[in-house]
């Protein structure tokens, strides 16, 4: 019985010191797929107002930009690329409570959900044109009293890519 009780205290002990360590490292990290900061691509400038929510949290959408503008800023500037890859190219980033982005993740996987490579035009490309992107809102709970205001959210935008072309965004 002691052995046992001191092994779950221990591995509390333990499991308390990591989440601590993390916390000081980056105090918007708490679930899994939490973005952290990565001093060689992000700014360090970028304000996390506090927790950072997903983004299914919202019952309302958080585009504050019209699908449709999303939708025509890559189709009238995106290149076909030179290479002719199947897969979808997944770029998540956090909106702050001031509606900033930063810290740009890329995600490639191919058409059978395993994970690929492509074309680096491409994928800059994309990248470029999601940071160009302005306007963006901030998360907003107005139906819940207890959290008011304006939060941090995560966003993403999934591009279907087919042949090396831009074949569709969403959400």
């Amino acid at each position: 019985m002691f052995k046992s009780t001191a092994l779950f205290f221990g591995v509390f002990i333990f499991g308390l010191v990591i989440y601590s360590s993390e916390k000081k490292k980056d105090p918007g990290l708490l679930h899994v797929g939490d973005i952290e900061f990565d001093p060689s691509t992000d700014n360090p400038n970028f304000k996390i107002c506090g927790r950072i929510f997903q983004y299914y949290n919202f019952e309302k959408g958080n585009f504050s930009l019209d699908k449709k503008l999303i939708r025509q800023h890559f189709f009238s500037k995106i290149r076909k690329g030179s290479i002719y890859q199947n897969g979808y190219i997944t770029i998540r980033f956090i909106v702050n409570c001031e509606g900033v982005t930063d810290r740009f993740r890329i995600y490639e996987i191919d058409r059978n959900w395993k994970k690929t490579k492509f074309d680096d035009k491409l994928k800059n490309q994309l990248l470029t044109l999601t940071k160009e992107l302005k306007g963006w809102k901030p998360g907003e709970f107005p139906e819940f009293r207890q959290w008011s205001g304006k939060f941090d959210f995560y966003q993403y935008l999934t591009f279907k890519i087919r042949n090396g072309e831009l074949m569709d965004i969403t959400p």
